[in-house]
């Protein structure tokens, strides 16, 4: 198997680069998210203590699923921009019959890394770095849970080490971005969704095509 490739800085200049040319999409983006968390928490804000558990129960059940929806479309919408395709606003929920598979795969890829975790920190990163694309093969290529999971362990062979440099890039990144206030985090949370989603298509063309021609080394 050939060795995979990524470059950290060309994916965070992607992800910039790509800012820059679509900020009012990616800014009404922002907009859509936090208005609809908003909306959320003034319906839950509202219930007294006396409200039914049902009702509760309900509506934090919708709040899950929102978020799990808006999390798949921006999969989805990252992905376009990678691929030089046409985004819109209808995407962030246009994922909604892999729902199920995202589902079950967000779950079984949290016990795994849980269960990392509880022997040691070291097990815990491996399996997060290992398996951490299911959700793109899930949304991208409608993978099955099961599937996607062992399917990110072979985009990720051989870059597990560049991935968690890769990471703490992301995290420092964003750190800056609330300092301003958290003012910064406009800019630097849809860098981070486009590098991600960059980094994630280099490794799979490269899987798909058996072969990894570096584009700018190993940085």
């Amino acid at each position: 198997m050939s060795p995979r490739f990524f470059s950290k800085s060309e994916a965070v200049l992607f992800g910039w680069n790509t800012l820059k040319k679509n900020f009012g999409f990616f800014l009404g983006m922002l907009a859509i998210v936090v208005a609809i968390n908003l909306l959320v928490g003034l319906v839950m804000s509202s219930f007294s203590e006396e409200a039914p558990k049902v009702l509760v129960i309900a509506v934090s059940a919708i709040s899950w699923i929102l978020d799990l929806l808006i999390s798949m479309g921006v999969i989805r919408i990252t992905l376009k921009f990678c691929d030089q395709e046409q985004a819109t606003y209808r995407d962030l929920f246009s994922a909604y019959r892999l729902l199920l598979n995202y589902l079950v795969g967000s779950i079984v890829y949290g016990i795994m890394v849980a269960i990392g975790f509880v022997f040691l920190i070291a097990p815990g990163i491996y399996l997060a770095v290992k398996y951490q694309f299911y959700d793109y093969l899930i949304i991208d290529k409608g993978m099955g849970p099961i599937d996607a999971i062992k399917r990110s362990g072979v985009l990720t062979e051989g870059v597990k080490r560049n991935l968690v440099l890769f990471w703490l890039a992301l995290v420092g990144i964003n750190i800056l971005g609330m300092i301003a206030l958290g003012v910064g985090l406009i800019a630097t949370v849809p860098v981070s969704w486009l590098a991600n989603a960059y980094v994630y298509r280099r490794l799979q063309l490269q899987a798909e095509n058996n072969s990894a021609i570096p584009l700018s080394g190993l940085d």
